[in-house]
């Protein structure tokens, strides 16, 4: 583009302005030609250049009208893309998903921080996660590459015990393997937010990394426990209620003074599956 557009507010708009950077970040993705990628909120197409020159097959869905036009106006020549005007999150994934097999099905959004929780949960089929301790069918991408929050992306990649790790941290790790790429300094971005971004990567699993018995009391206890952080185990199963009968086998088998943030997923499942039994 000839020229920056000015961010709107209602969209939360940060713009990425270090070409050379964002050159680099798109190298750590590892994409293929013939991968099919899905970028969202492709803003002044900064990125969206970056990605045509290294896939055939970009999608790009972008809610702000003006920008929409200007990005139609710069790449409507190019048949690799296929620009969207919309709201990804009112967007169906299946029909785009049947376009290729899963390996070549890749994400890309550099978005909102409001909407960061919000399409996160949407792109890992949280809804199906915690129905089925899995994914119903097969994930909706191979790979995902989003710019987020610094503080975001420390919450994903958190050990147990610290004062980040959480439900999201849990969550999130259930669908996926996550990991944090770069760190993106907010001089990076007009208008400069307040924070720091981060680049991370998200490996959906294929398989269930814990076996998950009882979907619904494994949440209510993983939500206790966050709930009554830095209370020990005991106190928070006194708070769910159990029959008397299954605490000689907790009493026998789990050391109730610790913190219950401190488990692991693989411990909290085994604790979960303990009190379903």
């Amino acid at each position: 583009m000839n020229y920056t557009p000015r961010a709107k507010r209602k969209y939360s708009q940060n713009f990425f302005t270090d070409s050379d950077t964002l050159s680099v970040c798109v190298d750590m993705m590892k994409l293929q030609p013939n991968d099919h990628v899905l970028e969202i909120g492709p803003g002044t197409g900064v990125l969206t250049q970056l990605l045509i020159e290294r896939v055939k097959h970009l999608t790009a869905i972008e809610i702000d009208r003006e920008l929409l036009e200007l990005l139609q106006i710069e790449l409507s020549h190019d048949d690799r893309i296929e620009l969207i005007g919309g709201n990804f999150m009112r967007w169906p994934l299946e029909p785009w998903c049947e376009r290729a097999p899963l390996a070549k099905r890749k994400l890309v959004a550099n978005i909102p921080y409001h909407l960061t929780s919000d399409i996160l949960m949407k792109v890992i089929n949280e809804k199906g996660l915690r129905q089925s301790g899995v994914h119903p069918a097969l994930p909706y991408f191979s790979d995902i590459f989003m710019m987020v929050q610094n503080e975001v992306a420390q919450k994903l990649v958190a050990p147990p015990g610290s004062k980040d790790y959480g439900v999201f941290n849990i969550t999130i790790n259930l669908a996926a393997e996550a990991e944090v790429l770069a760190i993106l300094p907010k001089e990076f971005f007009t208008p400069r937010p307040k924070v720091d971004s981060a680049l991370i990567h998200l490996r959906p699993r294929l398989q269930p990394v814990v076996e998950i018995a009882d979907q619904s009391l494994f949440w209510q206890l993983v939500t206790r426990i966050f709930q009554l952080r830095r209370k020990t185990l005991r106190n928070v199963l006194r708070s769910l209620d159990l029959a008397e009968e299954v605490w000689p086998n907790l009493e026998k088998n789990w050391d109730l003074q610790l913190r219950g943030e401190t488990l692991s997923l693989t411990e909290l499942a085994a604790l979960a599956k303990m009190l379903s039994a």
